[in-house]
């Protein structure tokens, strides 16, 4: 009976958890969104003339309306790669330590990943500072999945 309690406890933990990161990660994502876009008339209306296109007048949308909505996937990557929802991943070395690129870790180090910087780097990104959605233009070539984690996954 008590093992149940705490994975009763364990479940409720984490599922509130990933119900708050979700809320916060998303909503971050599509405030700066917004406010990029509100900042690029001309990213704006690119993006209208698209949900004009592809949605129209209706009043329903399906799946097949969002995956044809290319341009604001691209606009949301760019903004999430300017202003990451998921800024930093922390994880602590193995306890016996480890040795990356050379260099020893003693156990148990806080070993952080700023994405956040990494994306705005210009060893990875072309004019790393400037909002440009055609950037994930399909086909275009990005960096190693190491450096842009959109929502640190």
């Amino acid at each position: 009976q008590n093992e149940e309690k705490v994975d009763i406890e364990l479940l409720v933990d984490d599922f509130v958890t990933f119900f708050i990161a979700g809320q916060d990660t998303s909503g971050n994502a599509i405030c700066f969104s917004m406010i990029l876009t509100l900042q690029h008339p001309q990213v704006l209306n690119r993006l209208l003339e698209e949900i004009d296109e592809v949605v129209g007048d209706k009043q329903t949308i399906t799946a097949n309306d969002l995956d044809r909505l290319q341009y604001t996937e691209q606009v949301l990557m760019e903004a999430i790669r300017l202003y990451p929802p998921v800024p930093q991943l922390s994880k602590c070395s193995p306890i016996e330590g480890m040795t990356l690129c050379g260099h020893h870790i003693p156990g148990n180090t806080l070993i952080a990943l700023p994405f956040s910087t990494y994306c705005r780097m210009p060893k990875y990104f072309s004019d790393p500072e400037q909002f440009d959605p055609d950037r994930f233009e399909p086909g275009k070539k990005l960096p190693s999945s190491f450096v842009f984690f959109p929502f640190g996954a």
